[in-house]
Parts: C-alpha cells; structure tokens; sequence
C-alpha cells in the first residue's frame, strides 16, 4: 500500500485576483525586488506551500525553496495552464475561462529559485483552434512576467503549442504556424489505449469543426495517435495550472481535463461518437433523422472537399434551419456529445494523462514514471453553466493542490457539489491498471483546508453548490 494521498485547500472568501502580480511583502526567499500594494494570492499560495510542509525547515529564511523537493537546478520545467480561448461570449471578459496570471506568477518566481538561475522554463499551452493567443497573453500580462525575468538574465519561454490556427468565424480554414520551436512527437498507445476496449466502430469519432477522415488515420482498429508537443516530453516537471470550471462533455474539467492542451492538433482528440446511445454512439440519445442529417451535413463542411464558399454557405444554412427544426421536436436535448452520456472524451483524457507520465522523450511509454508533475487549481473564481467555453462566474476563494490529478479532481468534484462516480474521467481512472494515474482509492485520500486535517464530512460542509451545463442537469 502507498501512503496517503494528500491534498491542501485554500479557501477563503476574501481571496481576490490583484491588478498587480508582485507580491505585498518582501518575503524572504522573494527573489525580485517589486512589490505591490497588495496581493492576496501570492500570500495564499506562499502559505499553501507552507502548509503541505514543502522544505519546512527553511520557512522563513531567504534559502526557503519549496518546489526544491520537485525541481532541481538545470532541469526542464514547463507550466501548463488553462489558456482555453480569448472571449467569453457571456461575460465581459475571460477570468471564468483561463488560470489566472497572478498564480502563473507566483509559480514562476518558486520555479526559478527551484531552478537556481539554471535550466529552463517553459509557459505554453495549445488552445481551440480559433483562440488568440495574442489576446490571452495580453489579459495574463505574461509579457510583464517575461520583461521582469529578463532582467534577471534568465529566460522564460511562452508558446502556443498548436500546429493550426483558424479565425473565429471560419472554423475550418485552418493554417499551419510554427507552433512548438520543439516540434511534436507522435504517441501510439495502441491497444493499451483507454479506446482500444471500447466498441464501437472508430470512423465515427468526432471532434467539433475537424475533418473525421484525419481523424480516421489517427484512432482505428490498430492504432491510437496522440500528437504531443515535444516540450511537453522533453520537461523533467511539469506544474499543471487548471482553471476549475464546468464542462459540457466531460462533466467538470480540472487537473485531468487540462491536458488536453498538451495534445496539439484536434485531429488526434476523439471527442464523441457519431450517433445515438442505442447506435453505439454518445452524440445525443435517441435516433432521430434530423439529428442524423445534422451531423451529416456537419461532416461534409468539416471534410477538407468543402471549401468553396458557396457550398459551405449552402451547407451552413441547411444547419441552421435543421438545428431549428430539431429544437422544435425537443425529442431529447442533447448534441455534439455534450451530455453526461459521453463516453468518448474520459477515454481521451485519461490517455493523455498516462502518456504525461509514462512516456519518455522519444515518444515510447515505459513501465516508470518519466517525470514528476504537481498541479495547483484556479479555483479563486470558478466556472458554473456552460463551461468550458461559455462558463458564468462563480466566486469560490479556492485554490487546491496535491501531486496525484485522480484526488485533485475527486477533491475539486467534492468542492463543486458533483458526485465522482458520475463523471468518468475520474470514476475510471481509479480502474486503471496499465500505466496506472492512481493506486489507492479514495478512502485513502486525506484532506488538508487552511492548515488542518480535515474528514470527508467536513469538506463538503465548505462545498459550493455548482450550476452544472444544461446536458450534465440532474445526473451529477
């Protein structure tokens, strides 16, 4: 039996983003010189580190170093938040949508005095094809952080790790950009992908606005192609920084969910099944002919034959009187897969959460773990409704750590209101027994809020009632 595992928790109600990421005092170990008037966050994730007892011999002298457990000199180390898109169609702005730059920054200076000046230091992340990254660097202020650092003779890189890119309003001209400096490794988990026992008919996996034919040449009876951004493979750490919020196919996303973003052209993401629940499929419910003309004609504008403009314009119109035909007949809500009977996307994700661990530079898996990886949750100020894209603003004050993504996400299900048992990327990870992301079950995770042990019970007495998206309504 392994030990316990532990996860801490933040939660404080009047924890906010600051304007400026420096932190308010000059701490110690605080290897800048800028301070701000003030800044909770930094204070909180200072006392978090504190309090899961990271290098606690040093607290309060200047050689306090608390990532120095995970992060040696010289190493490789990427940050992966959550930089999933630059608008929010809902709000005025996307602090529901991305990690926010404040808590990147604070881990940025622990890296770096982890790393002692040496190695290097990687923030990147591949959102949706349509996403700015522009824009996201912007509102995260990265270019602040990047400036502060160079000062300091020490580099750290931030890269959109996406191979294509589109524009907003047309989803399926997609252009080739340099993406990551490293380039990108296929991974072939073959039958020991989470896909490989599932049966189903591999040429009706779909992702939203891709070409299902390249999507063909990457999932079928033989093979289960990931392309991994060589970064990724090539980091000693990686720091996964999730944004807690809702998701429409998966249930909720957080530490599990987030490594979608290593993964860096969707044609390798199998997202949902063609068809209904009694075709085999997770599309939507019931066979309906509408449904299927639907997901035809969708199919044929995504499918690289249908590019002249007049045609799509004719397709696209033929979508929107369909869809409206099929609200009208509101036989069952749901589409696209986004519903709670999904059950393509949890297969997705947790083979790129094996691939994370197990997979060596080269692109081959290996019975040990590759490299170490920690993960800190964005849940200051969450997502409820329809995230992952669209989410409402929900205030939590929360921020959640731990090494193990399985019991960061069973603890953030907890946090959320939801039942773990209903949302199956988490349920089955516990089952896995090849390439393994947790040995223990949750009987054996123990909890840590502000500083004190705390049981089960008295995590979800400070759990927050979450407004699931319209599919996932009263099943989690």
């Amino acid at each position: 039996m392994e030990e316990k595992t532990e996860i801490f928790i933040i939660k404080k109600e009047n924890l906010t983003y600051p304007e400026n990421y420096n932190p308010s005092s000059q701490y110690p170990e605080y290897p800048c010189e800028e301070l701000s008037e003030e800044n909770n966050v930094y204070h909180s994730i200072r006392e978090l580190f504190k309090n899961m007892g990271l290098d606690k011999e040093n607290f309060g002298k200047t050689t306090w170093n608390p990532l120095g457990e995970i992060i040696k000199p010289g190493q490789n180390v990427l940050i992966k938040p959550n930089f999933v898109r630059d608008f929010n169609p809902v709000e005025k702005d996307i602090t529901s949508l991305v990690t926010n730059g404040s808590i990147i920054r604070a881990i940025v200076d622990y890296c770096y005095i982890a790393l002692k000046g040496r190695g290097s230091l990687v923030i990147g992340d591949a959102p949706v094809q349509s996403a700015n990254f522009d824009v996201i660097k912007e509102f995260e202020k990265m270019d602040e952080v990047i400036k502060l650092y160079r000062t300091k003779n020490f580099n750290i890189e931030i890269i959109d790790f996406r191979k294509k890119i589109c524009e907003r309003n047309s989803p399926i001209d997609k252009v080739s950009q340099e993406g990551d400096p490293k380039g990108y490794t296929i991974v072939d988990l073959q039958d020991e992908s989470c896909h490989a026992n599932k049966n189903v008919d591999f040429k009706r996996f779909r992702v939203t606005n891709y070409d299902p034919d390249l999507m063909r040449e990457n999932h079928n009876d033989i093979q289960h192609k990931y392309l991994i951004s060589s970064t990724v493979l090539s980091a000693d750490v990686v720091i996964n920084i999730p944004k807690l919020k809702t998701h429409r196919k998966a249930g909720l996303t957080c530490a599990l969910k987030n490594l979608i973003g290593i993964n860096c052209l969707k044609d390798y993401l199998p997202h949902h099944t063609k068809g209904s629940k009694n075709e085999n499929g997770d599309e939507y419910l019931y066979k309906d002919f509408n449904k299927v003309l639907h997901s035809f004609l969708d199919d044929t504008i995504n499918r690289s034959c249908a590019t002249e403009r007049l045609k799509l314009g004719l397709l696209n119109l033929l979508m929107k009187i369909n869809g409206k035909i099929i609200r009208l007949k509101e036989k069952d809500p749901f589409s696209e897969g986004s519903w709670y009977g999904n059950d393509t996307l949890w297969r997705t994700i947790l083979d790129l959460n094996r691939i994370l661990f197990y997979c060596d530079e080269k692109g081959v898996m290996s019975e040990k773990k590759q490299r170490k990886v920690f993960t800190l949750v964005d849940g200051i100020v969450a997502g409820e409704k329809e995230g992952p894209l669209e989410p409402t603003s929900k205030h939590c004050g929360l921020l959640l750590a731990g090494h193990n993504p399985v019991a960061v996400d069973y603890a953030a299900s907890i946090f959320m209101g939801f039942d773990y048992l209903k949302i199956p990327q988490i349920n089955n990870a516990f089952n896995i027994e090849k390439y393994p992301l947790i040995k223990n079950g949750v009987d054996d995770i123990e909890f840590y809020l502000n500083g004190r042990k705390s049981g089960i019970e008295g995590i979800k007495k400070n759990s927050f009632i979450f407004i699931p998206t319209a599919g996932w309504m009263g099943h989690i």
